[in-house]
């Protein structure tokens, strides 16, 4: 299909300082950007944060009157917390009753539902519908692991109209990242972790559980690095000040031939909100021999450039992720059991598993991203044949201060 009639794109999403959320959207311009040369359009995409607009009339109105198509995600949208404010109970905030006034196809893209371990997850009465109704008026409803599909029909009664695509970041090509203080002689070991909001991550009381983990997670770089020759490579997906002070434990634990903090060795990758970032880390996870991760991603982007992974989960996510990749259970940390798993025996042991399996894993980790890219791009192309492929007659009076938000 060829057209010279430019279309327009609203994608809502959390790329911001967390270099998880940006490889998100980088992935997704890459994978949309693609569909859309494929169907041979002119599309302009306008990008805003999806907690940051609330669905309400005005707002209904410009984006019926100024746009194409709106895409939410991707990103862990299903949750909810108590001090949310959503009109609906998770991420997409508009009242039920206004969902079909959004006459612009509208697209709820390879979400995933974003449980907490220790986190109250107390779905707002009316969150049940809310979701079902989305589903029937939305031109498009993925999620990004099959947990997530299970939970929507165990949770919220939804049974079909529910597609898989794969997490957006697999689509991050790694860039070229210099790490001079890297030995190609020594094994590397990826540490990143998520240490926000413990009181959702961690059991009561928590405070002292959180001093548990973090000590363990110390003891086993330690015994790594003597017993089995490691280099650290610290690499935060945010800048906490729990990551910042967990760099400055693992400083004062490690010697400093055996410690990267990527903070210091790549700074330029934790300066704002810039497309260019992910795939300097992914360049970094594509150098190591595994990692050790907590955060989401920590887990996606090593396992698409084929490094293994040991997850550290407090999320059902990370181990629905493992699965998707086939990592060998016992390479997963489930801390939902966190008395029999927060150990460093227990650690030390799955980093020696992942090790003694690399290449195999390697092998099967590129293999499978293959697969998860080809899922993508198909659906990814019938999404964009669907709802951009046949122009609907309108103006285009773009409104600036709702992109801009």
């Amino acid at each position: 299909m060829s057209s010279n009639t430019q279309r327009r794109v609203l994608v809502l999403n959390g790329n911001g300082n967390n270099l998880g959320d940006q490889a998100i959207f980088a992935g997704w311009l890459r994978v949309f950007g693609d569909a859309v040369d494929a169907a041979g359009l002119d599309v302009i995409v306008d990008q805003s944060f999806i907690y940051d607009l609330p669905f309400r009339e005005e707002t209904i109105a410009t984006i019926n009157a100024s746009y194409d198509l709106v895409v939410m995600g991707g990103g862990g949208f299903l949750y909810h917390r108590g001090a949310d404010r959503s009109a609906s109970g998770w991420g997409f905030d508009i009242p039920e009753a206004l969902i079909p006034s959004l006459e612009v196809p509208f697209a709820i893209y390879s979400t995933g539902y974003n449980y907490r371990a220790f986190a109250p997850q107390h779905f707002p009465a009316h969150t049940a519908s809310h979701v079902r109704a989305t589903v029937k008026h939305a031109a498009h409803f993925s999620v990004r692991e099959q947990g997530s599909v299970k939970m929507l029909e165990e949770q919220f009664g939804v049974t079909e109209g529910v597609s898989f695509v794969p997490d957006c970041a697999l689509h991050v090509e790694p860039g070229r990242v210099h790490l001079p203080r890297l030995d190609p002689s020594r094994k590397s070991l990826g540490l990143c972790l998520r240490i926000d909001r413990p009181e959702e991550r961690f059991p009561a009381p928590f405070a002292e559980s959180f001093e548990r983990y973090v000590q363990t997670l110390v003891e086993t770089c330690q015994r790594l690095v003597e017993e089995d020759g490691y280099q650290i490579v610290f690499t935060p997906h945010l800048l906490t000040s729990g990551d910042l002070e967990v760099g400055r434990l693992l400083r004062a634990s490690l010697p400093e031939d055996s410690l990267l903090l990527l903070h210091e060795e790549v700074p330029a990758i934790y300066h704002g909100a810039d497309l260019g970032h992910p795939a300097l880390l992914a360049g970094v996870y594509e150098k190591l021999h595994l990692v050790l991760g907590q955060r989401l991603h920590s887990v996606i982007l090593p396992w698409a450039m084929g490094t293994p992974v040991v997850s550290l989960s407090t999320t059902r996510s990370n181990g629905w992720m493992q699965e998707l990749f086939g990592s060998p259970k016992d390479q997963h940390i489930d801390l939902f059991d966190f008395d029999r798993e927060c150990r460093t025996e227990r650690f030390v042991s799955a980093v020696r598993a992942a090790s003694s399996e690399r290449d195999a894993l390697s092998a099967q980790a590129k293999a499978r991203k293959a697969e998860l890219v080809e899922i993508a791009r198909r659906e990814t192309r019938a999404l964009v044949n669907d709802t951009l492929g046949t122009l609907r007659v309108k103006s285009h009076p773009f409104v600036q201060e709702v992109a801009a938000r």
